[in-house]
């Protein structure tokens, strides 16, 4: 009955956590700044990845990423990489330097939105200017770096499958390799950003994996089904928005999404509040009770 009640207490610190902050406001804003984001990020990546491997292994992440999103957007998404794969690496090769600076310019509003969402979840002091603008600049490069490591598993794991005899497992093994290297990912990137983001000092113990992290993951992953659920049923988008119906849809699935991450920062916050409080509460001395002669 006590871990009950513990459970609703610490939901309702959540909650107040949330109504503080504004959430929805934030979130608006962030999924504004993600909108802008987005397409420059995927173009750093592909534009990095196509020096030092095969570009259409991304195809194989594209197929699992679209059953997130709605159908239109993940169409929206999947012209636009394909536009990119198709480029000539030799291209690519040559306009590295300049088209990923400008396009992780452009990634950076994006996690620095993010970042200014999870301070106010933390009800931490926003780094100043030029600090977090080296911040900004250094975890999307950290996310970047992730999404390259990620892809390298759809490379590597197949050449040491080939060491082995798994029999008919290596199918299943190989089909199965894309969506646990996806959750993998959006477990290591949500760790990126909740350990190293928000503006809190090293010593309040911030945790690589979290509760939070699974939170949002788990959270997100649910949202984005029932949400490509309702598109595909109801298809109000399209009939309300007509041809930038796709957009609206990709930049509302962007809202939901960092509401699932803003979420799991909470959490986060309050476990780690309630943690070191409790850790400050043993710490303190116990007053003395005088005693009467």
């Amino acid at each position: 009955m006590q871990r009950l009640t513990d459970l609703f207490g610490f939901a309702g610190a959540v909650w107040g956590r949330i109504n503080d902050g504004h959430f929805g406001l934030i979130a608006a804003g962030v999924a504004f700044y993600a909108m802008f984001a987005v397409f420059p990020g995927l173009a750093a990546s592909v534009a990095i990845w196509s020096l030092m491997a095969d570009p259409k292994v991304i195809e194989e992440y594209l197929e699992v990423g679209e059953q997130f999103l709605p159908a239109d957007a993940a169409l929206l998404v999947h012209d636009q990489v394909m536009g990119l794969l198709s480029t000539p690496r030799a291209t690519l090769g040559w306009a590295t330097f300049v088209s990923v600076m400008i396009a992780l310019y452009s990634a950076r509003a994006g996690v620095s939105a993010l970042i200014t969402g999870l301070d106010v979840v933390n009800r931490a002091t926003p780094r100043g200017w030029l600090w977090g603008w080296v911040v900004d600049i250094a975890l999307t490069l950290a996310l970047i770096f992730a999404i390259i490591v990620g892809l390298g598993t759809i490379v590597l794991v197949p050449l040491v499958l080939q060491l082995f005899d798994f029999g008919p497992a290596e199918e299943w093994f190989l089909g199965v390799l894309p969506w646990v290297a996806m959750f993998v990912l959006v477990l290591s990137c949500l760790s990126i950003l909740y350990h190293f983001g928000p503006n809190v000092p090293s010593g309040n113990g911030r945790p690589r994996v979290s509760v939070g992290v699974v939170v949002a993951a788990i959270t997100w992953s649910a949202v984005s089904f029932a949400f490509s659920a309702y598109l595909a049923n109801f298809d109000s988008y399209n009939r309300i928005y007509g041809s930038i119906g796709a957009v609206v849809a990709l930049l509302m699935w962007l809202y939901l999404g960092v509401l699932a991450v803003l979420l799991g920062g909470a959490v986060n916050a309050e476990l780690t509040e309630a943690k070191f409080g409790d850790a400050k509460l043993a710490k303190t001395p116990a007053a003395e009770t005088p005693v009467s002669d």
